[in-house]
């Protein structure tokens, strides 16, 4: 049996979280694989690798850039105290004021190979997300690891 806790966030990095609060709550929460959303890279309003700054807790990262913004870069983060084996970034077909991607990684914990999917869908409309569920349904239809998980800001609760 494979265990491991999971976990999903959106950062809001708009709202400038404040780092350390951030950092000591994760490290309290004892999450094994993480998906963040909204993260920003050295960007003006967070001048800091936001990805990075979580290393002490999660020594394998994997930052997917959806769009540049504001001289930095602004997108999702796999982190993960697992080894990640393969990563890609897909950008989603259709998307709303901002290009939206989701990540795929695959890990192996205790013999077993786990795709995980981190998405963003967008906030404008529910055509657009319903266009990139499928997008991320046809994606799985491929998967060939024996576990999947979706991670994500399903931006459902307009």
């Amino acid at each position: 049996m494979i265990e491991c806790w999971v976990g999903t966030f959106n950062v809001a990095a708009g709202l400038q979280p404040n780092k350390k609060q951030l950092k000591h709550w994760l490290n309290q929460q004892g999450i094994d694989i993480l998906g963040l959303q909204e993260v920003d890279e050295w960007t003006k309003r967070n001048p800091y690798s936001m990805v990075k700054h979580l290393e002490e807790i999660y020594s394998n990262r994997y930052f997917s850039k959806a769009i540049v913004f504001e001289e930095g870069e602004y997108g999702n983060a796999i982190l993960t105290r697992f080894p990640i084996l393969s990563q890609d970034t897909v950008s989603f077909k259709e998307y709303g004021l901002e290009k939206r991607v989701y990540q795929k990684v695959l890990l192996e914990i205790m013999g077993k190979q786990i795709a995980l999917y981190n998405i963003h869908l967008s906030f404008e409309s529910p055509v657009i997300r319903q266009s990139q569920i499928s997008d991320l349904l046809d994606e799985l239809t491929k998967e060939t690891a024996a576990y999947k998980i979706i991670l994500g800001d399903f931006n459902i609760d307009q």
